[in-house]
C-alpha cells in the first residue's frame, strides 16, 4: 500500500508542490485551495514517512509544509520535480495498475479541468495541462495501459510566469467510453470534478458525441472555457 501512497505524493509534489534540489534543504511544500487534497496529502505524508505537517491558509490556497532533510535527499533520489523536467518514475511506469490510478489521481486532482455541454452539443472534455512534453507524453502512456485514450496536443499560450516558451500541452480525454473508464477507474478525490463527470455520464448515458474531430470543432467555437 505504501507504494500506490508514495506514487500519489509524489505527483502532487510535481504538479502543485515543491522539492528543493539542495542536497541540504528541509522543506517540503504543496498547495491547493481544495482542503481534501490537501487532507490527503497530509495522510499520505504521515502513512509513507511518518512525518507530520504544517498547513497555513492565505486567500484561501492551503500551503502544507513539511521538515525533513533526509526524505527531500529521498524523494530527489526518485525523479525530478522541476515543471520542464519532471518524470514519471520507473516503479510508477512499469509498477500495478493501482500505483498507476494513485499517481493519475494526482494529476488530474492538480492539473486537471473539466468542460461540459455547449450550444446544444453534448460533450465532455476532461483535460490536463503542463509546459513538459516528455511528462505528459508520459502521462498518456499510463492512460494507455489502463485502456483510456487520449490525445496531446501543442498550443501556443504565449509567454506567462507558467509557460517561459511560450507553449503549453494539452492532453485531453474525450469520448463516452473513455470517460466512463477514467470515472470508474481513477475516482478522483476533488469531490467537484468528480462530480462533474459522474453527472455527466448519469444524465447523459450513450447520448453524446463519440468523435473527436466532432468535439475539437466545438472547443474552436468555443471562445470561454469552463474552469473546475
Amino acid at each position: 500500500m505504501k507504494e500506490e501512497l508514495l506514487a500519489r505524493i509524489i505527483g502532487h509534489l510535481q504538479f502543485d508542490g515543491a522539492v528543493p534540489k539542495n542536497r541540504h534543504a528541509r522543506t517540503l511544500f504543496y498547495g491547493n485551495s481544495n482542503k481534501d487534497l490537501i487532507d490527503e496529502f497530509v495522510s499520505d505524508i504521515m502513512d509513507v514517512f511518518g512525518l507530520r505537517s504544517s498547513i497555513t491558509l492565505d486567500d484561501k490556497l492551503y500551503r502544507v509544509y513539511c521538515y525533513s532533510t533526509k526524505i527531500v535527499r529521498k524523494l530527489n533520489e526518485i525523479t525530478n520535480y522541476h515543471s520542464y523536467t519532471w518524470f514519471v518514475p520507473d516503479f510508477i511506469l512499469n509498477g500495478s495498475e493501482k500505483i498507476k490510478i494513485f499517481y493519475l489521481q494526482a494529476f488530474f486532482d492538480d492539473e486537471d479541468y473539466i468542460s461540459a455541454t455547449h450550444k446544444g452539443y453534448v460533450y465532455i472534455v476532461i483535460r490536463g495541462v503542463s509546459v513538459n512534453l516528455n511528462g505528459i507524453n508520459s502521462i498518456k502512456i499510463l492512460l494507455d495501459s489502463l485502456g483510456i485514450e487520449s490525445n496531446v496536443r501543442k498550443f501556443q499560450s504565449g509567454k506567462t510566469s507558467f509557460s517561459k516558451t511560450g507553449f503549453q500541452y494539452v492532453l485531453t480525454i474525450t469520448n463516452f467510453n473513455n470517460v466512463s473508464k477514467f470515472a470508474k477507474m481513477i475516482k478522483l478525490t476533488s469531490k467537484k470534478k468528480q462530480s462533474r463527470i459522474d453527472n455527466f455520464i448519469k444524465n447523459h448515458g450513450q447520448n453524446v458525441m463519440r468523435s473527436e474531430s466532432e468535439i475539437q470543432k466545438v472547443l474552436e467555437m468555443k471562445k470561454r472555457r469552463v474552469w473546475s
